[in-house]
């Protein structure tokens, strides 16, 4: 069993009965409403919560704390545990690139609650390959001139900014890309239209436009070209986070089918004395214990190095994802007719799974990464 430091054990505790007691009987409501949770939100924000995924990147507890901070608030409500990773997303391009100044104007805000933040990455036509965006960014004085379109952005109907990245060299190569800080209240930032999701409905996804948005010199991060590099170690700070919402979607739906096992009676015993179900269960609890090792594992190298290990990142992301997707399939499966009813959470897990597999780099994007490294290395671990 992973070992936490006493400290984190403590914080454990007290994240899990906070999220319990306070998010668990108001997560079926946030997902039927489908709208921000700002009530919430604050309450995160009084708990200082935020101030977590706000803090400097850096520290040997600092991420293994996000992650259980996340992995409890997923497994009482997924789209709540949005509010802290979002805001992370945003704020980490920042934490590790940005300016004093830039520092300090931006991450008190998301700690406080009055500013959120934002990720603008992906585009229609831009995923998975970053270096072929279109939003570009061209020099007029010092100011720069951003144009372009952006899709499946949280946070950007709140007060705020959003970390855009954009084309400001002519070729297509990854050093014709650099990042910007943009407040969502600039002229000329538009919100176009929300994206009617399949899960994580308390947490609203948008596409904006930049319609000729003027963005000072002091609002790049890093240099003009450093783009890239940027948005590609902001993912591999962020994907572990991911991987502990995981986890907590998969506990969830496992602690959930397992006591319906054990309740449920049918053919005149418990259904889980029935050896197809108790093998299933038994793989759900085998895989959950795999995922913790390798969430905390991932979490822990970020707090140990700058950058932390990027092969460890998309393990993490990628086995947790498709952890959890195969739990609340199984759940879903012992619960039978009920587990397809709105009225029985594992319905809710099931939607709120699948993302999990496809943002912040498919999992086909991760067994990428995970591949290129296995061409330069001769075992697991090195």
């Amino acid at each position: 069993m992973f070992s936490l430091p006493s400290e984190l054990e403590a914080f454990q505790t007290k994240v899990r009965t906070f999220a319990r007691e306070r998010i668990a009987p108001v997560a079926a409501e946030i997902d039927l409403i489908a709208e921000y949770p700002k009530a919430i939100h604050q309450l995160l924000v009084r708990e200082g919560y935020l101030r977590i995924v706000s803090a400097p990147a850096s520290g040997s507890t600092r991420f293994l704390a996000r992650a259980i901070l996340i992995e409890e608030l997923a497994y009482a409500s997924a789209a709540v545990s949005m509010i802290p990773m979002v805001n992370e997303l945003g704020c980490t391009p920042i934490q590790l690139f940005g300016t004093n100044s830039q520092k300090a104007q931006i991450l008190e805000g998301v700690a406080s609650g009055t500013q959120f933040a934002s990720y603008g990455l992906t585009e229609p036509q831009a995923g998975s390959d970053v270096a072929a965006l279109e939003c570009k960014a061209e020099r007029t004085g010092k100011d720069w001139i951003v144009t372009g379109e952006k899709s499946w952005i949280c946070n950007v109907r709140q007060p705020g900014f959003c970390v855009v990245f954009a084309r400001t060299g002519a070729s297509d190569t990854r050093d014709a890309l650099s990042a910007f800080i943009v407040p969502t209240d600039d002229k000329g930032f538009e919100v176009i239209s929300a994206e009617p999701t399949l899960g994580l409905r308390g947490s609203p996804t948008y596409n904006f436009r930049l319609n000729g948005v003027r963005v000072p010199a002091d609002r790049v991060l890093g240099n003009p070209g450093d783009g890239f590099r940027i948005a590609m170690m902001t993912l591999n700070h962020t994907r572990p986070a991911v991987a502990a919402q995981a986890l907590g979607i998969a506990r969830a739906a496992y602690d959930a089918a397992l006591e319906h096992a054990r309740t449920r009676r049918t053919f005149g015993r418990p259904l889980i004395d029935h050896q197809a179900v108790g093998f299933m269960l038994a793989d759900m609890h085998m895989r959950i214990r795999a995922t913790r090792h390798l969430v905390y594992e991932a979490n822990l190298l970020l707090g140990e190095r700058i950058g932390g290990d990027p092969v460890a990142s998309s393990t993490a992301k990628c086995f947790a994802s498709d952890t959890a997707m195969q739990v609340v399939v199984d759940a879903v499966q012992i619960f039978g007719g009920d587990g397809y009813s709105k009225n029985h959470p594992v319905e809710r897990f099931f939607r709120d799974a699948k993302v999990t597999q496809i943002y912040e780099g498919t999992n086909q994007i991760q067994r990428m990464v995970i591949a290129r490294k296995l061409a330069t290395t001769t075992s697991v671990g090195h």
